[in-house]
């Protein structure tokens, strides 16, 4: 009868909880989110095909191609490896490309292989170098450190027999078109660039614009790919990071000279459309109307047969051709109007989502607020699971000496009354409540981690798994709804409840002691800690 008379003040305690999570989730959720695109790029031609007018330049495989290994020395500690590629029996002094590549720690020999070869067979003497990896990590990266190394590199090339070093340049690709940029601030005599899917913003707001593509493009519940703004917009100087703010666009327009622009249509992580009007008001500004713009149906690496990068993918038809069409009319001296082609042609790219300009966090600042408190829920379990134990085997022990007691000398038992008696264990209506809270808490944040793995695995892969998605995040809507109710149960429980004796009203606890009570307080603290891990990852709405 008494349960019964506790389920009105369970589900309004419920009701008030859920209410309270609802304003800390809004409390966590930043004043901004990723929003529609709205700045559009209209192609001229679908044709990729570059040419210029009264040039004739050298078309690939036109010459044979000699490979060899050169040592770059970059500091007195540290000297790389670099491939060279140069086309056989070319006259003339010739232009040059040196190659920067994107995040990642692949060797010369790992990447632009078949670009580069295409490049030199065309007449151009290509370089790749090794990315230095002894400062380069996943949490540490200095473009301005890497800058200077790439143009030790660029030195060396322009300083090769055969070469023309008016008509030197670079050709970067993603992460690596911020170093270039870099470069080209400090060195305004370099010959050209080729920038291959530039992220142009700065990497919090391309992440948070390609983290929540990827989650959409998947089927993430719409909850989840809005906690986006949540992660992106914290504080990761305490773990490193430091280069999700570097300020891209403040190099813009040092790209004063002729420049190449390409994008993969199918690349749902760079701002294919945003990112080259940028480019194109920035260098407008500055008078460089000689840039040229090309969108591929193709992935970020202008790969086809996949939106992902996979080893063994072919390039874009024409690709290769155009590279080469392009930089051997620059280093024949055409000007921005001297092309036949279109400055702006290719595939129609269709950028849905915009990067995201202010993004200051919500209550959360930092990750490692969200890893204390799941730290903090995994130590406040272990010493209420050790907590019970003590309490159980002194509880235990303290039972057996009671009934020798009683057995000896029954005259001297005590009458169990409701004012004055000490349970040396958890009373029953306590008992329900404390372990069903644990096992909530317990089972939220193992769904929640389950959930998050199987978001980032389909991310990483472009998988669609709207289906999974869906089944998951039931599962933590109902745990959150039994978490809430558990807790609730547990705070009517804890309150205790008034009897009459002798005609009194006196208030019954449901534990004394400060055994019992630092067991529920660890027990309360952790569901309280996984009620708002979940209302920070969109589980409470208001």
């Amino acid at each position: 009868m008494y349960a019964l008379r506790r389920i009105p003040a369970v589900l309004g305690t419920a009701i008030v909880l859920a209410v309270l999570f609802g304003l800390l989730g809004l409390a966590m959720t930043p004043g901004w989110s990723v929003r529609p695109n709205t700045s559009h790029v209209t192609v001229a031609s679908p044709d990729t095909a570059i040419s210029a007018r009264g040039v004739d330049t050298d078309h690939e495989g036109r010459y044979a191609v000699k490979t060899s290994t050169l040592r770059v020395r970059l500091t007195d500690a540290v000297t790389v490896s670099a491939l060279l590629r140069e086309p056989i029996g070319a006259q003339g002094t010739r232009p040059a490309c040196l190659f920067i590549e994107g995040a990642g720690t692949g060797s010369s020999t790992e990447v632009f292989g078949d670009i580069a070869q295409a490049m030199a067979s065309a007449g151009i003497v290509t370089l790749v170098p090794d990315k230095r990896l002894d400062n380069y990590t996943p949490l540490h990266r200095d473009y301005h450190a890497m800058a200077r190394d790439y143009m030790t590199s660029l030195n060396l090339l322009r300083g090769l027999p055969g070469v023309d070093p008016v008509h030197a340049g670079i050709y970067a690709e993603s992460e690596g078109t911020w170093i270039a940029s870099v470069m080209a601030h400090d060195h305004p005599d370099i010959g050209f660039m080729i920038l291959t899917s530039p992220p142009v913003v700065p990497g919090r707001h391309l992440m948070a614009m390609a983290a929540t593509t990827y989650l959409e493009h998947v089927g993430a519940v719409p909850e989840m790919s809005r906690d986006i703004s949540k992660i992106i917009s914290m504080d990761f100087s305490s773990i490193g990071l430091e280069y999700a703010d570097f300020p891209s666009e403040r190099y813009l327009p040092s790209l004063t000279m002729p420049m190449l622009v390409n994008f993969g249509t199918r690349d749902l992580s760079m701002p294919i459309e945003q990112g080259a009007n940028m480019l194109l008001k920035a260098t407008s500004r500055t008078g460089n109307r000689n840039v040229t713009l090309r969108y591929y149906a193709a992935n970020h690496q202008i790969r086809t047969g996949a939106s992902t990068a996979l080893p063994g993918l072919p390039l874009a038809q024409g690709y290769t051709r155009n590279l080469e069409d392009w930089l051997n009319a620059v280093a024949a001296g055409t000007t921005a109007d001297g092309w036949n082609t279109p400055m702006i042609a290719g595939a129609q790219p269709d950028q849905r989502l915009a990067t995201p300009q202010g993004m200051r966090p919500g209550l959360i600042r930092s990750p490692t607020m969200l890893l204390a408190i799941v730290v903090l829920m995994a130590v406040l379990l272990a010493l209420a699971a050790l907590g019970a134990i003590v309490l159980g085997v002194t509880g235990l022990a303290a039972g057996l000496r009671g009934r020798r007691q009683a057995s000896q000398s029954p005259a001297h038992r005590n009458p169990d009354t409701a004012s004055d008696h000490v349970d040396p264990h958890f009373r029953r209506e306590l008992i329900a409540p404390m372990l069903l809270n644990a096992v909530c808490a317990i089972a939220s944040m193992g769904v929640l981690g389950r959930y998050l793995v199987l978001t980032a695995q389909a991310a990483l892969t472009l998988d669609a798994q709207e289906t999974a998605f869906e089944h998951w995040w039931r599962i933590l809507q109902f745990l959150t709804a039994a978490g809430v109710l558990m807790l609730a149960w547990l705070a009517v429980a804890l309150i205790g409840r008034t009897v009459v004796v002798d005609g009194t009203r006196r208030r019954i606890r449901a534990v004394r002691g400060f055994g019992h009570w630092f067991v529920a307080c660890c027990i309360t603290a952790t569901t309280v800690l996984s009620l708002a891990m979940l209302a920070f990852w969109g589980l409470f709405s208001l």
